[in-house]
């Protein structure tokens, strides 16, 4: 486990790596708060940071990668880096919507299979198609 803290007048903000989770945990005079957070949103939580002390997101520059252009230059990493995974969240999303709903027109084209496990017995690839041509027949109304 590590553990980071930072203090001001009568509180502090702790960060602490513990069993693959990051908890952060706030105490004051009057009361303690702690948030746990997937190691996942650490780079979206740095960025937060780096952003709300002004380092706006700047890509690279080689003539001025020094200071507060270097915190530049890193946010700009991690905003490129937290939309990265924001798109593959969405594509991992919406293939697994997909593959719900070719099951279920798979279920409806064959009920007396309903209980089989689909993905041995059937060709996923032609229902995934169908499921996708289901979607854009769907939107195209």
């Amino acid at each position: 486990m590590s553990t980071k803290t930072f203090h001001d007048d009568d509180r502090k903000l702790e960060v602490q790596e513990n069993e693959g989770q990051i908890n952060l945990y706030i105490e004051g005079e009057i009361n303690e708060l702690g948030i746990n957070l997937a190691p996942s949103d650490a780079p979206a939580l740095a960025l937060a940071i780096l952003e709300a002390a002004g380092h706006r997101p700047v890509a690279y520059d080689p003539e001025r990668l020094a200071g507060d252009d270097l915190l530049a230059y890193i946010a700009h990493r991690l905003a490129v880096h937290v939309g990265d995974e924001a798109k593959r969240t969405a594509k991992a999303k919406d293939k697994a919507e997909l593959e719900a709903e070719a099951l279920e027109l798979y279920k409806a084209a064959y009920p007396v299979h309903a209980d089989w496990d689909w993905k041995s017995v059937a060709n996923t690839d032609k229902w995934l198609a169908v499921a996708r041509r289901a979607r854009e027949m769907k939107a195209e109304k």
